[in-house]
């Protein structure tokens, strides 16, 4: 008998309501199962912060620029707190300064948020190998 998988758990940290939602539509397009902890679309990389003490996130998607800060502001507590936790930095930046920035967090992956809907395809992947290698809770 087949289980279920249980869903990903994704802190996702995105200010713009558009780019937030396309993410959750192409991943249900794709079948994957995420229960998505969004903080961005309602608050401010402060609060992200904070918050990301009490989850217990599978992954963390952020966003490059949010209203109140970089998501390199945040990448030191989400080391702290979680060492291990897959963590991409998801921008629509291309400049190689803006990957700088995310080179000093080992394991923090940069991706370009695609033109496309068929670019897509990186992060889904990406997420897709999280959820293969989250153990079941």
């Amino acid at each position: 008998m087949n289980e279920t998988p249980a869903p990903i758990r994704a802190l996702y940290a995105e200010d713009t309501a558009a780019d937030c939602e396309l993410l959750h539509l192409v991943c249900e397009r794709e079948g994957l199962a995420v229960d998505w902890w969004t903080v961005g679309t309602c608050s401010e990389l402060a609060t992200a912060i904070a918050d990301c003490t009490h989850a217990q996130p599978d992954c963390a998607i952020l966003d490059l620029r949010l209203p109140d800060g970089l998501a390199t502001d945040l990448l030191p507590a989400l080391v702290e707190h979680y060492p291990q936790l897959p963590t991409v930095v998801f921008s629509t930046s291309a400049d190689p300064y803006d990957r700088a920035r995310v080179e000093p967090f080992p394991g923090v992956r940069y991706l370009v948020k695609p033109a496309t809907l068929a670019g897509y395809a990186e992060i889904v992947d990406w997420i897709r190998a999280v959820a293969g290698a989250t153990s079941p809770r």
